[in-house]
């Protein structure tokens, strides 16, 4: 990712509203389209891992071995982050288990762990969505009966905190899609940590359990 005016990741269809069966479209739908955030499912990143290994590995292969063994510590700490969320999202009733969210970055999440993202409020060419857009936000909102919509750190929150508003739905602004946690060097300043806070406060909001996420962290 890069600044504000390089985070653009979709096309034109980018911006989606959900269909009958709760499934988001566009850049953000696993189903087709292309969407980048593939690291909001964990399982993406063990497959990742294991592609940067193999790489290491061809341009040094003095280091295969050591390349190998950290490979496997990382899995290990993945699969375990995996159990976690897995375990958070199972906690929740089943009719909660629904997303809102400002930018289309948890298709992937969605997908891999039993969760509907209904809608993403942003368009793909980071306009300010419309007022037939927010309004259609808001009729789906009301009718999914999706009790709380997110925001990112990284983007304005104003247009979600309204539509919070007119719904009822809790508003969470913190949510943190490519943005690590803390500072350098801080225990959670990292994939994992990112990843089970973000799930932590989805959890927390939509009435789960989010204790197995936090004790990966401390927090």
């Amino acid at each position: 990712h890069g600044d504000e005016g390089s985070h653009s990741h979709g096309d034109e269809g980018s911006h989606s509203h959900g269909d009958e069966d709760g499934h988001s479209h566009g850049d953000g739908a696993p189903e087709g389209g292309f969407n980048p955030h593939v690291w909001t499912s964990v399982p993406n990143m063990v497959a990742y891992v294991e592609v940067v290994a193999q790489v290491l590995t061809a341009v040094d292969p003095e280091g295969a071995d050591h390349y190998a063994q950290r490979a496997e510590e990382y899995r290990v700490e993945l699969e375990a982050l995996d159990d976690a969320i897995r375990a958070a999202v199972g906690s929740l009733a089943e009719e909660r288990r629904k997303l809102v969210v400002y930018h289309d970055a948890w298709a992937y999440f969605g997908h891999e762990y039993g969760v509907q993202v209904i809608a993403a409020v942003q368009p793909s060419d980071y306009s300010e969505p419309s007022a037939a857009d927010v309004r259609a936000i808001i009729d789906q909102i009301r009718a999914e009966d999706v009790p709380a919509i997110f925001g990112a750190e990284e983007f304005p929150n104003d247009v979600v905190a309204a539509i919070a508003d007119e719904t009822g739905a809790e508003y969470v602004g913190e949510l943190a899609d490519d943005t690590l946690p803390g500072s350098p060097g801080d225990p959670q300043h990292s994939y994992v940590g990112m990843m089970a806070e973000n799930v932590s406060r989805v959890v927390d909001a939509l009435g789960g359990d989010p204790t197995p996420l936090r004790a990966l962290t401390g927090r």
